[in-house]
């Protein structure tokens, strides 16, 4: 079987490289711009000079995304390394929002918003499990069950 190849030399190849960079200099690509590492290593998004390890800037509303492509739970840990210390995770567990804290990144989940909006914060003093529920009125209210 007789493959065809496209064969390109001499000027031809000169032309072509030429019109490559032509075509991506008009792209006005700027990367310098937009996504930085410092020589400290803060890292800058939309900003040149960034104050903290990670620096988004921008105009209108800003938002950092975290996502799993195949439906597990994502989250965000604030760990600090220093003992003793006590770490907390913010965390999208099945469409659940979980706010846990722990030591050694061993997290208790202390607050529960679900996908209907029902909250419940667990270990509130000698409590057991409390919820905070939405009366028809809206006003919020306290209860030792699940709100309904």
């Amino acid at each position: 079987m007789k493959k065809n190849f496209l064969k390109i030399a001499g000027p031809a190849l000169v032309v072509l490289i030429i019109l490559m960079v032509v075509i991506v200099g008009a792209m006005e690509i700027n990367l310098e711009d937009k996504f930085i590492v410092d020589n400290s290593g803060k890292v800058g998004i939309g900003i040149p000079n960034p104050e903290s390890e990670l620096h988004i800037w921008g105009s209108g509303a800003q938002v950092l995304r975290i996502e799993s492509n195949d439906n597990e739970a994502t989250a965000l840990e604030l760990v600090r390394s220093s003992s003793p210390h006590r770490d907390w995770q913010i965390k999208n567990d099945g469409g659940v929002l979980k706010i846990g804290s722990g030591p050694d990144k061993n997290y208790e989940t202390m607050l529960f918003v679900d996908s209907n909006g029902g909250v419940s914060i667990n270990g509130l003093e000698g409590a057991g499990n409390a919820y905070v529920c939405l009366s028809p009125s809206g006003k919020l209210f306290r209860s030792n069950v699940p709100c309904t």
